[in-house]
């Protein structure tokens, strides 16, 4: 009796292991391959289309498949042998007489503009002046700034600013919309340098940027992607992560100066 329901047992053992041992493991979730395929991309979503939620034209807000409102800028001095350096404006400091440019690329074809103004050593700012003169632009275009064929101060068959004396710092603000904005230049006031700026106006639309996310796009990542345009050291990558509120996109950038005794 006992020798039957061993006997019993050890098959029925015999048979589960054996079934255990041809079972196949399964594969991956989809979803697994996807996120590990991911880790290859460049993390810019320089191209990737969302649906972005536009402003009221009517009695329903309309929709668009488009790219988040992204772009990659890079500032640029020269050195003391003439040489053209990216530099990171958080780290760096400028002195009198430095030479400083920027360049600035955009994910789509939008509108572009760049507002300038300085603040002295007693935190007083001077008017905000629109210095681009060029507000629409294609999608991976190139812009510079100054202008190329605008500026002064020429080196290197390109074209720059020059870092001016007395002065805390230079304040640079980079807006980037989908829709034209006549208002930026209606003040109907200008100087040698651009049109003076409404500086509420300015606030409102930085307001309306929401959180951009901002990233260094690093040599590394550069390297696996195939985007062209600004490459090299210190470039930043700025989007607004928001389909909800996807409108305006607005860059700030400080350059320092050093400060000599007396000033």
């Amino acid at each position: 009796m006992f020798r039957k329901i061993f006997r019993s047992l050890l098959y029925a053992s015999l048979i589960l292991s054996a079934a255990i041992s041809i079972t196949p493991i399964p594969s991956l979730p989809v979803v697994a391959q996807q996120q590990s395929g991911q880790q290859k991309d460049v993390g810019l979503s320089w191209e990737k289309p969302e649906t972005i939620l536009r402003p009221k034209k009517g009695p329903q807000q309309s929709r668009i498949r488009a790219p988040l409102l992204a772009l990659r800028w890079q500032l640029l001095i020269l050195d003391k042998r003439n040489r053209e350096q990216p530099v990171d404006p958080k780290t760096q400091y400028f002195a009198d007489g430095d030479y400083m440019r920027l360049a600035v690329q955009l994910n789509q074809n939008g509108y572009f503009y760049v507002i300038k103004h300085t603040l002295d050593n007693n935190d007083q700012r001077s008017p905000l002046l629109l210095i681009s003169n060029k507000y629409e632009v294609a999608k991976d275009e190139v812009v510079e700034i100054p202008d190329p064929k605008s500026s002064e101060y020429r080196r290197n068959d390109k074209s720059w600013w020059k870092i001016g004396k007395r002065v805390k710092s230079d304040v640079i603000t980079i807006i980037f919309t989908r829709d034209r904005i006549d208002r930026l230049a209606a003040s109907g006031l200008s100087s040698s340098e651009g049109d003076v700026v409404d500086e509420q106006l300015v606030f409102e639309l930085t307001r309306q940027s929401s959180n951009p996310e901002e990233k260094l796009w690093s040599l590394a990542m550069q390297k696996n992607s195939n985007l062209r345009g600004i490459l090299g050291e210190h470039v930043k990558f700025l989007r607004n992560p928001d389909p909800r509120n996807n409108e305006v996109l607005v860059e700030r950038i400080e350059g320092r100066h050093v400060l000599r005794r007396g000033e």
